[in-house]
């Protein structure tokens, strides 16, 4: 009788505890879905600003880019 009760007591604490993971689980995957949706807008971002760059006239983000190494290098 005791070993049955142990028994039944066991189950109900794996229950409780698949339930709880099945939670969990649910909100990890809701993160996840959010955080595919910030690198999707992310990325959309980056293309554009991708496009901007590439469309300025040749040599413009050259000496933006020469004058950012320069200033760094008189930070080291």
């Amino acid at each position: 009788m005791v070993l049955k009760i142990n028994i039944e007591k066991t189950l109900i604490e794996f229950e409780t505890r698949f339930k709880e993971l099945e939670q969990s689980n649910e909100e990890l995957r809701s993160q996840f879905k959010y955080f595919e949706e910030k690198i999707r807008e992310r990325e959309v971002e980056t293309k554009e600003k991708q496009k901007i760059i590439n469309e300025l006239p040749l040599g413009i983000h050259d000496d933006n880019l020469n004058a950012l190494n320069k200033g760094l290098d008189r930070n080291e």
